[in-house]
């Protein structure tokens, strides 16, 4: 069985609350012809009657009823519907012949896009539109799209239909610079685009939500990104009654001065401590010369693999699966210390949960090992072996485990296997965590050339979100199966390959590259 699928396209937009007014016999807009009702769940039908009238809504062998209230409101919820892909009729009845029916109505997954010019960018705007319209082909998919504009005061009503889905439209032309402060002004600003186009979709059941937002926030006070998406998200939900999954779009790269881009994409990450979220992170898409980017239909993908692996358990290839930093500035097999705390430093400045990282500090682990398991130390870790290094990091962690370092190599064909044998010793060795970090502290220096260092010590290192690697190039016989993704990391220490990082006495300046 094919699963319909509608998308509801929103655009600029704050938080705000619902105020309703009586009117004839009627529904809310987005319950249209061609419509989708979500599957699964219980289903909200509201609209308008006269006071006290009772109304009935059928469709799919059950009736259910409701009495307007004195404002006319009046609002049900039907059982929860299988997946069908029949072209069923919706109809709702009142007093003196009163009837709305709502055709070709479908039952399968419901959700809810929004955000800005690039959400609301259509096909011919994006690579391929000859192509891509060619082959949309897809009757069962629905889209509804909210066409009100801003409003004062909420709107209990909207402006829009349900359609079946093709690939249309014109290309995105960008709009001409705007006066903020006219626009601010214009019907409430950010408010009144919620008050037009948001209010009149609530409660209507859905899956979940989708978010592209946040270039105009890398222009001012950044800082408040992190908040602002925190409380959006939340806030939602609550309209919504409902802790429904909500993924939103990372932003790309886009030449922009300062650090405003990076900053958001930064707070985009920290609200991933949300509950039931997901991020596409499209780094790799963005056009440099274009906020526009034209490549959305990778953008679509990547959100689509979020939803079916985390939302429809499907076994999808990871979408938000293992990454792997590669710090080669402390390349261990390339002769570092195996102790810097550049990426240790990032992850807690990032609050990069469900991560670990492995350094080797004989003194931090004889500190960390003086204590009993499950109990919390505060140790002095890494950065004592190289002046390159901003120096140790004071954290107060928990005891996780100790051991004596000890282990079998899982691949006996390896590098690390070339050079010491079927074994191992990391030295004593203790396993501690800080706010959701996983640290491994070894006696010995070990290339992290074999799965084996953090299995052996009851680590399953594919369940983490990032894992921070001291190599250069070896590693990946090891962690190409298990990673989704790797990036080279740029952070002080000997083996850095950016060579204007290192200092210099004896040399004649300028110089290429370092002068370049």
């Amino acid at each position: 069985m094919k699963y319909p699928h509608l998308t509801t396209l929103l655009a600029f937009f704050t938080l705000g609350c619902s105020s309703l007014s009586a009117a004839e016999f009627r529904i809310v807009s987005a319950l249209s012809d061609h419509m989708v009702l979500q599957r699964e769940k219980p289903v909200a039908v509201c609209g308008w009657a006269d006071a006290g009238e009772s109304v009935t809504v059928s469709f799919a062998g059950q009736s259910k009823s409701a009495t307007a209230g004195t404002d006319g409101k009046w609002s049900l919820k039907l059982d929860a519907l299988a997946t069908s892909d029949e072209s069923r009729t919706l109809v709702v009845t009142g007093k003196d012949g009163h009837k709305v029916e709502v055709k070709d109505v479908l039952a399968g997954e419901y959700w809810l896009g929004s955000g800005q010019s690039n959400l609301a960018m259509t096909v011919a705007g994006c690579y391929h539109f000859d192509a891509e319209k060619a082959a949309a082909k897809f009757p069962l998919i629905r889209h509804y799209r909210e066409n009100s504009g801003p409003a004062e005061k909420p709107q209990a009503e909207g402006k829009g239909a349900s359609e079946k889905a093709k690939a249309n439209g014109t290309p995105f032309v960008v709009p001409a610079p705007k006066d903020p402060l006219a626009m601010h002004k214009l019907k409430g600003g950010p408010a009144g685009l919620f008050n037009g186009k948001v209010v009149n979709l609530v409660p209507y059941t859905l899956r979940g939500m989708l978010w592209y937002q946040g270039e105009d926030n890398a222009n001012t006070n950044t800082g408040l990104y992190h908040k602002q998406l925190t409380q959006f998200v939340t806030r939602w939900r609550t309209l919504w009654q409902d802790e429904v999954p909500f993924a939103w779009v990372q932003l790309p790269n886009y030449t922009s001065p300062g650090e405003g881009w990076p900053r958001v994409r930064e707070s985009m990450l920290k609200t991933l401590a949300l509950p039931k979220t997901g991020m596409a992170i499209t780094i790799d898409l963005g056009d440099a010369n274009d906020i526009h980017s034209k490549n959305k239909q990778d953008v679509g993908k990547r959100l689509s693999l979020w939803a079916l692996g985390t939302v429809y358990g499907k076994n999808v290839p990871a979408t938000s699966g293992l990454t792997v930093l590669v710090e080669t500035s402390d390349n261990i097999g390339g002769g570092a210390t195996g102790d810097g705390t550049g990426l240790l430093r990032a992850l807690i400045e990032c609050e990069v949960a469900n991560s670990a990282i492995c350094i080797a500090d004989p003194v931090a682990m004889k500190a960390s090992s003086a204590a009993s398991i499950g109990s919390t130390v505060t140790l002095s870790i890494g950065g004592k072996g190289s002046r390159l290094d901003a120096g140790p990091v004071d954290l107060e962690v928990e005891v996780i485990s100790l051991s004596d370092g000890r282990f079998e190599l899982e691949d006996k064909q390896s590098h690390l296997a070339s050079m010491c044998g079927d074994r191992f010793d990391m030295g004593p060795s203790a396993v501690v965590r800080h706010a959701g970090i996983t640290i491994l502290l070894t006696s010995i220096k070990t290339p992290p050339f074999d799965l084996g260092q953090w299995r052996s010590q009851g680590i399953e290192p594919s369940q983490f979100s990032v894992i921070c690697v001291k190599a250069a190039v070896a590693h990946r016989r090891a962690y190409d199966p298990i990673a989704a993704r790797m990036f080279w990391v740029d952070t002080p220490g000997p083996c850095s390959s950016n060579l204007k990082t290192l200092p210099y006495k004896h040399i004649r300046r300028p110089i290429y590259p370092l002068d370049s």
